[in-house]
């Protein structure tokens, strides 16, 4: 159905943060962040570049995207032991 969309001009994209440092995230964030390959949490700057980027001109050929910033976390491998 994206194909209605696109004929005016409608991008729909969807940007899925994983864990990230804000004040609602109340787990402990170093013995979480372990889980991760690049051992951190997302920041909420890189959530907010991910947004601006799809939604800016550079972002135009997108659509029909879910674009994941998660520090490489897997909804199976993000809780921690």
């Amino acid at each position: 159905m994206l194909f209605i969309y696109g004929k005016n001009n409608i991008r729909v994209n969807v940007v899925a943060p994983g864990p990230t440092n804000t004040p609602l995230f109340h787990q402990d964030k170093q013995k979480f962040a372990k889980n991760s390959p690049l051992n951190r949490i997302v920041e909420p700057e890189e959530v907010a570049a991910a947004i601006y980027f799809v939604a800016s001109s550079a972002g135009s050929a997108i659509t029909g995207e879910a674009i994941p910033v998660t520090a490489d976390f897997e909804i199976s491998t993000g809780q921690p032991m």
